[in-house]
């Protein structure tokens, strides 16, 4: 209901769509594969996933590709010297 509702969008178009939780360690994604909804749940166990800030928006699109880069990159600090 939030993708039809919230952001306007259907969600039987077999677009994937990706929700992250508050703490920000658990990415879920539910995407339509006909006949049923394909749901996957990406849980960190240390650190968060790097998120887009609330304040670009609602929504973001991004490639395949993209996603899979979010997805298994690790937030850390660097420092450098």
């Amino acid at each position: 209901m939030v993708i039809y509702e919230k952001l306007k969008y259907d969600p039987l178009v077999g677009e994937t769509f990706a929700f992250c939780n508050k703490c920000g360690n658990v990415i879920t994604t539910i995407a339509w594969r006909e006949p049923i909804y394909h749901i996957e749940k990406y849980v960190k166990t240390q650190g968060t996933f790097i998120w887009p800030e609330e304040k670009l928006g609602r929504t973001i699109e991004v490639t395949k590709a993209e996603f899979e880069h979010l997805v298994y990159l690790k937030k850390s600090l660097r420092h450098k010297g």
